[in-house]
């Protein structure tokens, strides 16, 4: 059975008033979190353009932000059969 990752999602509680934070791999593709007002605008997104690793650590994700004003940042990783 060949399990994988299906989804990564995260959510970021800032500690200073911004609309976006932008994400980058190592190979310099990008993804955006904007503020979402369905959840009190805290900055939510997906992973499109950063291609997913195959298992949860094979290999490891790594991910820049622009910014550290967080307060807290959730990462939801979505697996399963593929």
């Amino acid at each position: 059975m060949n399990v994988g990752v299906k989804a990564v999602e995260l959510v970021a509680e800032m500690s200073v008033t911004k609309p976006t934070v932008t994400l980058t791999d190592k190979n310099g593709k990008q993804d955006t979190l904007a503020a979402n007002p369905t959840m009190g605008g805290l900055l939510t997104g997906s992973l499109h353009n950063i291609p997913l690793p195959s298992a949860v650590a094979d290999p490891a994700l790594a991910l820049k932000l622009d910014s550290n004003a967080m307060n807290d940042l959730w990462l939801a990783i979505t697996w399963g059969k593929v």
